[in-house]
């Protein structure tokens, strides 16, 4: 039995040291576990990775790649982290009541008519049952002013590509395939229900469990596009010349529940908005009710 507890001795600790060896080169096809990343959130290394689209590995239409996506190059970025889910709306719930007890009653760039609070919201407080949704109706600057007040920032248009894509270049955060039912999209309400049409609801952050990117980040193709902190612009060496490329507008990244993976949910996917809407007085802080965000940080 003494022999044999030694042959097993050495079986473990052979099996120990091939587990850890595996770990340290990546083995597997799940996400990319390296660093150590602050609570909620996940690492994305150094380095440089395939940035944009030229419309060779497109798995729907090029009719479907808009130009601003063009010309695809190589981008090098720092090590940063991101965001493991959409901020919720128990979180930005969280973020107002700090507000208010501090006694801020608007921010600067608002007048003065009280804090910013998404739109579908009632009495300050969001639907019941609703805790774990990603908050939605929520324009740049109170994206930007939740980020600072937890120490992060928006993440910047480079930096949400790469944390939705890797860095071998696919299009969707899964792979390069279309599956309209790994993530809270359009398609995926039109399979689930039968039907065709512009319509879904937000859900729990982290539902769809294939829609993860590389690095872990869970919902960057579906629930909810999110705000970046880069101005809109085309990218150097593109075609596009557009006058209101000038204007004070800013790039959102990901796709929503209520659009289609093939137009918004690819991780080369670049739309736009003003900051935030002023087309009524009583709505000059809301945006859309499937725009919400995520944070970013510098890696320590």
């Amino acid at each position: 039995m003494q022999g044999r507890d030694k042959t097993m001795n050495k079986k473990y600790k052979a099996f120990a040291i091939i587990s850890f060896v595996a770990a340290l080169m990546g083995a597997g096809s799940g996400p990319i576990m390296a660093g150590t990343a602050p609570e909620r959130m996940v690492y994305v290394p150094a380095g440089e990775f395939i940035m944009g689209n030229d419309g060779g590995n497109l798995s729907v239409s090029d009719e479907l790649r808009p130009d601003n996506e063009m010309p695809a190059r190589k981008v090098t970025l720092k090590a940063f982290y991101f965001d493991k889910y959409e901020v919720t709306n128990l979180e930005y719930k969280g973020y107002i009541d700090s507000l208010q007890q501090k006694g801020i009653k608007a921010f600067s760039h608002y007048n003065a008519e009280g804090i910013p609070i998404p739109d579908r919201w009632a009495r300050e407080s969001y639907p019941v049952g609703e805790d774990t949704h990603p908050v939605v109706d929520v324009d740049w600057y109170m994206a930007n002013k939740y980020c600072e007040s937890k120490g992060k920032r928006l993440p910047t248009e480079e930096e949400w590509e790469k944390a939705a894509r890797g860095t071998d270049g696919r299009v969707y955060p899964w792979g390069n395939e279309y599956k309209p039912e790994y993530s809270n999209n359009r398609g995926y309400w039109e399979i689930t229900l039968g039907k065709k049409g512009d319509f879904g609801v937000p859900m729990i952050i982290g539902s769809f469990k294939k829609d993860i990117s590389p690095y872990g980040a869970f919902d960057v193709a579906g629930n909810a596009m999110e705000w970046t902190s880069t101005p809109y612009r085309p990218y150097q060496g593109s075609i596009l010349t557009e006058p209101q490329h000038e204007n004070e507008i800013y790039v959102l990244r990901g796709g929503a529940h209520n659009t289609l993976i093939s137009e918004f949910g690819r991780t080369t996917t670049r739309h736009y908005r003003g900051p935030t809407d002023d087309r009524s007085p009583h709505a000059d802080w809301h945006t859309d009710m499937n725009i919400g965000f995520r944070c970013a940080k510098d890696a320590e």
